[in-house]
């Protein structure tokens, strides 16, 4: 008698792409990219700020101004050639603008 292969346990029995979630529903994919993009622009800006002028005197101004390089070159580089749509550019943006504002406040 033949072996019969066991059914694979973690193979998912939904119909679920990259871009739908396991009950179909379909998911922005270049939305959550923006956002997730912000929240890294966001923190890095938001702290070379607060830190440059919070505790420049005590870490110096080089460090604070590598962090907020970092976090534009990162917004520039993903707006200019990840996101596709102006929706998600003004998404990105506009996240980070905020993100980096809650974080000095």
């Amino acid at each position: 008698p033949e072996a019969t292969a066991s059914p694979d346990a973690s193979a998912s029995t939904t119909s679920a792409t990259p871009e739908s979630t396991p009950d179909g529903t379909p998911v922005d994919v270049a939305s959550l990219r923006a956002a997730g993009l912000a929240v890294l622009a966001a923190v890095m800006i938001g702290d070379g700020v607060w830190g440059w002028g919070r505790v420049a005197d005590t870490t110096g101004t080089t460090w604070w101004l590598i962090s907020i390089a970092v976090g534009v070159t990162a917004l520039g580089w993903v707006v200019g050639r990840r996101l596709d749509g102006w929706r998600e550019r003004a998404l990105a943006v506009g996240l980070t603008a905020g993100g980096a504002a809650a974080f000095v406040a």
